[in-house]
């Protein structure tokens, strides 16, 4: 993780004396690493069905994470145990604390991806380098159809694409992942390209690619950038 955040536990009665415990968390999508994003997809997936699920996976992620071993409870507190030391922790401010954690609800604003599942190893976490136009619009429309009806076979598919590797075998967290790393692709090219279409975007991305390789002339793309132009 880069930059992680610290952020404080409870001030906390030890050996007759004060101590703090400092807990490191992320501060955003992109900071997790894959064994934690994997655990947030797994933990969606058990906590689906509960009313408050994202309170369940904070809470839950930020015990296994911390290694926060809850020993008992302590008046209107927990005392709990990390790395052997017990310490009180006040519930208020382990709600803030979680509550830092907010932006779990929200689609991440740059692509997050699984590097490999089922053996195979994923497209680089934005895909557009990678995928045909076809492929995109295969992946558009599957994501879309499963919003519509909630199909897991349509993120099957999907991810046979994203991973090349056809019937590939998804567990119920990884076809989560395979969710949110497309809706995190369209987070960031919509991000991009706020004004235009879909298909606009696409080609507007392709061609940036292209001019960051140096293949595309710098006053061409400024050309189709202009609305007039029509690319889709």
């Amino acid at each position: 993780m880069s930059n992680p955040s610290r952020i404080p536990g409870k001030v906390v009665i030890s050996s007759d004396a004060m101590e703090t415990l400092n807990l490191t968390l992320p501060t955003s999508w992109s900071e997790l690493t894959q064994p934690q994003l994997r655990s947030v997809f797994v933990l969606m997936t058990r906590f689906a069905d509960h009313q408050d699920s994202w309170w369940y996976v904070t809470t839950s992620f930020i015990r296994r994470w911390c290694g926060i071993k809850i020993v008992s409870p302590y008046g209107r507190n927990w005392l709990i145990r990390v790395n052997g030391k017990e310490y009180v922790m006040d519930s208020a401010e382990f709600t803030q604390v979680c509550r830092s954690m907010e932006w779990l609800k929200d689609i991440p604003e740059s692509p997050v991806r699984l590097d490999r599942i089922d053996g195979a190893e994923a497209m680089a976490p934005d895909p557009t380098y990678d995928l045909t136009l076809e492929q995109w619009l295969a992946c558009d429309n599957l994501y879309q159809g499963y919003q519509f009806t909630q199909d897991p076979a349509l993120l099957h598919s999907m991810a046979a694409i994203l991973y090349r590797k056809e019937d590939i075998c998804l567990t119920p967290s990884e076809e989560i992942s395979i969710f949110y790393w497309w809706a995190s692709v369209k987070q960031m090219v919509s991000g991009m390209f706020p004004n235009f279409s879909m298909i606009r975007r696409l080609f507007l991305l392709r061609l940036l690619h292209l001019r960051i390789r140096g293949h595309f002339p710098e006053r061409s793309l400024h050309l189709c950038i202009r609305k007039d132009i029509p690319v889709g």
